[in-house]
């Protein structure tokens, strides 16, 4: 009836077509009774054992199959003796024709529900590769606008804080601009932490390691209550490189855990240590409903694994009434793998205690980072469609020491979106004593009236890798800036790019942090 449920190998229900396989072999197709016969007097065991044998007689075979049924199959059970005066030759034959149809019908029915299952998958990963697509280039894109706005507007006021009228309370308005901005940022982690939780699951995440400050980045987790406690050691401590995804993600799941399951009025306790090149972080929390049950279970690393629920359905998600799918615990160790480390937890009669642990080394002052300069002799040409991000672009090559007469901003209009290659050949060519620095959008956007609504600059700079000389190739260096940045997509674009700069947040360190490598790599002398 179409359902699988239930089905079970031939081999272990009565009347089985186990070893009816015609295709392994003991086989005999268009064969009479006396090839049979000789036949299975020539192969038979001497030891008087049993062996079956298939066999397919002739369509025509008078007196035995009927015309009109050609297809019959028959099992034949041979025991033959060779001893002196008991010499025998034993064949019983019985008709299998349905066993053996039945057994084709089963193997056909299993690879097509295979293969079903694998089109399902696939088309399950296509559409978390949409979808985080579109999570990154839409949501992410205006997150890290509205954050832009809020910086804008924050250097605004201070800049020019001393022409607002006695009493603005220009205290409290930075203050609010500060909070929303914030508020973006944990807006856009949460989002982010999402789409790297789906491509992780579907094995496409790669750990983008990245100076981080552990306690600003998991602060973002706990909400302004008293019950969140926040503890760290050394203090203050020292940032580190890790993929900052990945940690805040573990760490949301753990107090989304401890929220849910643990008690409802006790404090929740967040530790954060640094040593030795090693990063812990503990959350803890008090018993809540069953916590015997689990405080019992004789191995609590089964948390981890996959599809694995362990509480009761009085634990639903309280915005859709459904209970998990069990899958949260695994999501949260192959995060901690993709950190090189791993995680553990421990049900204790009076607490629970999770732990990750990972490989984390830590990274100088920012005023350590921020040495690095762009040479004199380097153009920058930046490409984007966005109003809000040329200006962060300017702001990037301002961050790593450009001039603004060496400083190149594209992207205004349709015409400059559709002539990249062209514009960024001219000033190689302009300039042929300097070396040329790009920085452009993957997704460039033209105006609605425009036939074609989208141009791609990986695809435009594989345009403008055909028109450059081996000279003039050596001084350039391309790099997508991109708010996609799965493997796959990293993938495609360093095909005709040399590096890739996913977009976020400005901060004049991290920026440095991240050009640098790429620009090192780029310009090894």
């Amino acid at each position: 009836k179409g359902s699988t449920a239930g089905l079970e190998p031939p081999s272990s229900r009565k009347g089985s077509t186990a070893g009816l396989d015609e295709d392994k072999g003991d086989a005999l197709t268009a064969c009479t009774v006396e090839e049979l016969v000789a036949t299975a007097w020539t192969h038979a065991a001497e030891d008087e054992s049993t062996r079956t044998l298939l066999w397919r007689p002739p369509p025509r075979s008078p007196g035995r199959v009927r015309p009109e049924d050609p297809d019959r199959v028959f099992e034949v059970q041979v025991t033959r003796s060779t001893r002196a005066r008991s010499a025998y030759l034993i064949l019983v034959v019985r008709d299998v024709t349905e066993r053996v149809r039945l057994h084709k019908t089963e193997k056909r029915l299993v690879a097509e529900i295979a293969e079903k299952s694998m089109l399902a998958e696939r088309i399950g990963r296509k559409k978390d590769e949409e979808a985080n697509r579109f999570t990154r280039h839409e949501v992410k894109n205006c997150v890290l606008a509205a954050i832009a706005q809020c910086e804008s507007l924050v250097e605004y006021h201070v800049r020019h804080s001393e022409r607002f009228q006695a009493g603005v309370d220009t205290e409290s308005l930075e203050k609010g601009l500060l909070d929303l901005s914030s508020k973006l940022q944990r807006t856009l982690n949460t989002v982010l932490a999402e789409a790297m939780a789906k491509e992780l699951v579907n094995g496409e995440y790669v750990a983008k390691r990245e100076v981080v400050d552990v306690q600003m980045l998991l602060k973002d987790n706990l909400a302004a209550q008293s019950r969140f406690h926040l503890h760290v050691a050394p203090d203050p401590l020292p940032r580190v490189v890790a993929d900052p995804h990945l940690l805040f993600h573990v760490h949301r799941n753990a107090i989304s855990n401890a929220v849910k399951y643990g008690s409802a009025t006790e404090p929740i306790r967040t530790e954060i240590e640094h040593a030795a090149d090693q990063l812990v972080v503990r959350v803890i929390n008090r018993p809540g409903p069953d916590h015997h049950k689990l405080v019992s279970l004789a191995d609590p690393a089964c948390v981890f694994a996959r599809g694995q629920r362990l509480h009761t359905a009085h634990f639903p998600d309280p915005n859709t009434d459904r209970v998990s799918a069990g899958d949260g615990g695994w999501i949260m160790r192959q995060c901690a793998l993709a950190l090189e480390g791993d995680c553990t937890i421990r049900f204790e009669p009076e607490r629970t205690v999770f732990e990750l642990r990972l490989p984390a080394r830590t990274r100088a002052a920012e005023s350590a980072d921020s040495c690095f300069q762009l040479p004199d002799d380097v153009i920058c040409i930046g490409i984007d469609d966005s109003k809000v991000q040329r200006m962060i672009l300017g702001k990037i090559f301002a961050a790593c020491g450009a001039t603004t007469g060496r400083t190149y901003i594209y992207g205004g209009t349709d015409e400059e979106i559709k002539t990249v290659a062209q514009i960024v050949l001219a000033h190689v060519r302009e300039h042929p004593r300097s070396r040329v620095f790009v920085i452009g959008d993957e997704n460039l956007d033209l105006s609605e009236g425009c036939a074609c609504t989208t141009i791609s600059c990986t695809t435009a700079f594989a345009q403008l890798a055909s028109m450059l000389t081996a000279e003039e190739a050596a001084r350039l260096l391309l790099v997508i800036r991109s708010a996609n940045d799965s493997r796959s997509d990293v993938e495609r674009y360093l095909q005709h790019a040399h590096g890739v700069l996913p977009k976020r947040g400005f901060a004049k360190a991290a920026v440095v942090q991240a050009v640098e490598p790429l620009f090192s790599a780029g310009f090894p002398n």
